[in-house]
């Protein structure tokens, strides 16, 4: 009986001890006391005696210790959720505040958000192309252990001393002898575009890029369908493997094609397999990869001397690309071949990524470093502008603060809820952001803005993700702790006895939002001066004299889709005819490269010098093969002898023109006209010099931002090996958009094996080439533009909020006499002063900054001083204008209003 009435005591404590909210640890020992007691008392009444009684109700209790133990815990778990929930209630009674402000201040919501939004978006899609073009490895297996073997000069001077040529004997000695290697492969794109007969339908040109059998073993890849090469296809003809891209447009990505064949430059090719979608190698239009095989070999060493191939390798693991460089050139200084090519030139190793990014821009790196930089400066203006404008919103809120402060709230407390309103923007200009940054990504992958290179897809990933997290925070902690740690500084009294709803945040508060100022002005000058000398130097890069008319000068590239030399000849020669015949043709002519593709074939070339003739020659001259019309209608002038002539057939001995370039390095200025060359190796016969023509500004592929003056060897093309592609050149009378079609039409009408291709004027082409450093020029100035606008909106803002602080001030001047233009000129000098030091500030900035900028330079300095003088006035002149609205409002104060307002 005693047991049943004391166990329900002992859950019923239980129960109201468990369901009480505010029980502590301190309270536990006393309730199991004061409880015990209670049933202690209980039992003796019931008559049993105290010392039983109270050892009864401890056992019938059950085991204390564990209880009380139990207790303690909830008790301790209770107290500390009390505590978070306190604070978990208060930072969202923040956020409920700012979002109530939000709508409050709805203009100030969005301009803020916008800002951010557009600063954020901005520096994401900046850093996503850096991270994707840079950071992220390639999609190759340990992509760390992939290099590429260039052969580059010994003299730094030379041009080709960034040059990329080589052979493939090196390469197979390379692979017999090294140890350093886990595989060594090889491609060329010596080649050029190839004709693909399909089934049905016209031919067209394909890019086919000839590799050894184990490239893609070497880069780890696998085919998504069928298999990649093999040794044993040499032996069995041509093969080839398709692009996923060109699998899709040609076949319709049919599964079942394996083991089909397809023609190719009237040659039938097996095809034995299908890249996945994501595998890019270089050059990133590639369609399909054919085999490199004896007989291509052949082909290619007819075409170029030395022609371009690539060599590609795997590192052993723990081997150095710098031990691999050593071992290399050790090899090299131990072979028998004493060749100029060997003699002055090393084998070099780079890293795979770093080689496709200098292939895809010889200045990319440089760029996207140089944008990356510009846009962290533009977020900063970004997050220096609305925090400039959220110290103006917080000081005109300091009774606000004033009446917090005087019912209890902390300072801490008031930052914390500054804080919680600028994470507010924060979060919804990373918003706005994401939104920016996905439209400028797209239109970047377009290759509207640059070339990316082989594995460069631009996207939103993780780490995109993350860096645009700590943005937000970044600008959160920038626009919300300066202005409420000035902000909560506020004279209570002095705050409460304002009856105008507004309180000065003092001298301090004004301080602070010139040093803000000063600050966006000091680097909207630093973009302002990187900017400025893009765009002179694409000015100057684009109008330099060129040695030749572009001007009413179309090109177009042909092939004829025929193995028959005469056939051939005959095609290209009445398709010339056609083209002549065709209204507003002035001239045409028919051109191996045009300059701004650069100098053709590469070769070797000694000069005649009597019984004493040089017998070798580095591979730095280039050769071009143009008929007689050629220099009519690109009208470069003939300096010495003669122009080709109907005389020069293939059974007149060789003739040759040379230009000014060749005469300076090869004959040091000497009469030309007269002296024999042999291009090539000794085999070649003697070639006659009959004239001298002008220098052409060419392009060379280690140099971006360079016109240059090669040595050319021009050689007629009615004694040239026949060549299945050419390039033909228009000069019309005008510009007519119809040429094209009727160009056009009148090669392929002289025989229906004709591909014609990239029909473009010569500005187009010039426009291509100067599209990188557009596209720099461009965003560098976009940016700078930006930083500008946001440096002038932020003194706007601050000049207000000076006329609304010191509008009695104002109003006593006027009222003793002041007249307009004196306040005007208070105004306007107060925002030309603060803009003057900003400017000082910036070049003095700008100046380190550009350094990094020379090789993106053309005609420029880094130290122009004509363009800081020039960025600098314009700056100060915008601020003035900017700052005549404000000041122009502080004049038409009317002192009686003003004198009442307080």
């Amino acid at each position: 009986m005693i047991a049943n009435r004391i166990r329900p005591g002992v859950r019923r404590f239980f129960r109201l001890s468990l369901g009480r909210r505010d029980i502590v640890r301190a309270d536990v020992d006393e309730e199991i006391h004061n409880h015990l007691t209670m049933l202690a008392e209980e039992l003796i009444r019931m008559g049993i005696p105290e010392d039983a009684a109270r050892r009864e109700a401890e056992r019938r209790f059950g085991p204390l210790d564990a209880r009380r133990a139990e207790l303690h815990r909830l008790a301790e778990l209770r107290r500390q959720s009390r505590e978070i929930g306190d604070w978990w209630w208060g930072i969202r009674q923040d956020f409920r505040f700012a979002l109530r402000n939000v709508r409050r201040s709805p203009g100030f919501a969005i301009v803020a958000t916008l800002i951010l939004g557009l600063g954020i978006g901005v520096t994401t899609a900046a850093f996503s192309v850096f991270d994707s073009v840079l950071l992220r490895p390639l999609p190759f297996r340990d992509p760390s252990h992939l290099v590429v073997i260039w052969e580059t000069a010994r003299d730094a001077s030379s041009d080709l001393s960034a040059g990329v040529f080589d052979n493939s004997r090196d390469a197979d000695e390379w692979a017999a002898r090294t140890r350093s290697f886990d595989g060594i492969a090889e491609a060329t794109w010596a080649r050029g575009p190839q004709v693909y007969r399909p089934g049905s339908g016209p031919p067209r040109q394909v890019l086919a890029i000839p590799t050894s059998a184990n490239l893609f073993d070497v880069l780890g890849v696998h085919a998504e369908l069928g298999r990649t090469f093999s040794r044993d296809d040499i032996l069995h003809g041509c093969a080839v493997v398709l692009s996923h891209t060109f699998w899709r447009s040609a076949f319709g990505g049919e599964p079942g094609l394996i083991g089909r064949t397809i023609t190719l430059n009237d040659t039938r090719c097996a095809i034995v397999g299908v890249m996945p979608a994501s595998f890019e190698f270089y050059p990133r239009a590639t369609e399909l990869w054919s085999l490199m095989t004896p007989v291509a070999d052949t082909m290619l060493a007819r075409h170029a001397e030395h022609y371009l191939v690539g060599v590609f390798a795997r590192l052993r693991r723990g081997v150095t690309a710098s031990a691999a460089q050593h071992e290399l050139r050790d090899i090299q200084a131990s072979t028998t071949d004493a060749t100029p090519f060997h003699r002055d030139f090393v084998p070099t190793v780079f890293d795979l990524q770093n080689e496709f990014t200098w292939l895809a821009g010889r200045n990319l790196r440089t760029t996207l470093a140089i944008l990356l930089g510009a846009v962290g400066l533009v977020l900063l203006v970004v997050c220096v502008n609305v925090a400039n404008l959220s110290l103006g919103r917080a000081v005109t809120r300091g009774q606000e603060f004033a009446v917090r402060v005087a019912i209890g709230a902390g300072r801490w407390r008031l930052i914390r809820q500054l804080l919680a309103e600028s994470a507010t923007i924060a979060c919804l200009g990373a918003v706005v952001g994401l939104g920016v940054a996905v439209a400028a990504l797209r239109y970047v992958n377009a290759g509207k803005a640059m070339e990316l290179p082989p594995g460069g897809t631009a996207r939103l990933d993780l780490v995109a993700l993350t860096a645009t997290m700590g943005m937000t925070l970044v600008a959160t902690i920038v626009v919300g702790i300066v202005p409420a740690l000035r902000a909560t500084r506020v004279n209570t009294a002095d705050a409460l006895k304002s009856t105008s709803g507004k309180a000065s945040g003092g001298r301090h508060s004004s301080m602070l939002a010139n040093a803000l100022v000063v600050c966006q002005v000091s680097v909207s000058v630093t973009l302002l001066v990187g900017a400025a000398l893009l765009l002179q130097s694409l000015e100057r890069f684009g109008s330099a004299p060129l040695g030749y008319s572009p001007d009413h000068l179309l090109t177009a590239h042909v092939s004829i889709a025929s193995s028959d030399t005469l056939a051939i000849k005959r095609a290209f020669g009445d398709a010339l005819a056609r083209v002549l015949a065709t209204p507003r043709v002035v001239n045409a002519a028919w051109t191996s490269v045009v300059p701004v593709a650069g100098r053709g074939d590469i070769q070797s070339v000694v000069v005649e010098r009597g019984a004493a003739a040089r017998t070798d020659s580095l591979p730095d001259v280039g050769v071009q093969e143009v008929n007689a019309t050629y220099f009519s209608v690109m009208r470069v002038p003939l300096v010495a002898g003669r122009d080709f002539g109907v005389s020069d057939d293939p059974a007149a001995p060789p003739v040759a023109l040379v230009n000014r370039a060749f005469v300076d390095r090869y004959i040091a200025g000497a009469n030309a006209v007269g002296r024999r060359i042999r291009v090539g190796d000794s085999s070649e016969p003697w070639i006659t010099i009959v004239g001298v023509v002008g220098n052409e500004q060419r392009t060379m592929v280690t140099r971006e931002m360079s016109w240059v003056s090669l040595p050319m060897v021009f050689r007629p093309l009615t004694q040239s090996r026949v060549a299945r592609s050419m390039t033909l050149v228009v000069r019309a009378s005008a510009d007519d958009p119809t040429l094209v079609q009727h160009v056009r039409g009148a090669v392929t009408s002289a025989t229906p094996d004709a591909i014609v291709s990239d029909v473009a004027t010569m500005h187009e082409l010039l426009d291509r080439f100067l599209a990188s450093p557009r596209a720099r020029a461009e965003a560098l100035a976009a940016l700078a533009l930006l930083g500008l606008t946001l440096a002038v909106i932020g003194l706007y803002g601050l000049l207000s909020q000076l006329v609304a602080h010191r509008t009695r001030e104002i109003g006593i001047r006027v009222a003793l006499g002041a007249r307009a233009s004196q306040v005007i000129a208070l105004i306007v000098g107060r925002g030309a002063a603060l803009t003057a030091t900003g400017v000082a500030l910036g070049c003095g900035l700008a100046i380190p900054a550009t350094q990094t900028m020379h090789s993106l330079l053309y005609g420029v300095t880094t130290l122009d001083p004509l363009t800081f003088v020039v960025v600098g006035s314009a700056m100060i002149a915008t601020a003035v204008i900017a700052s005549l609205v404000p000041a122009r409002r502080a004049a038409r104060i009317d002192p009686m209003i003003a004198l009442r307002s307080d």
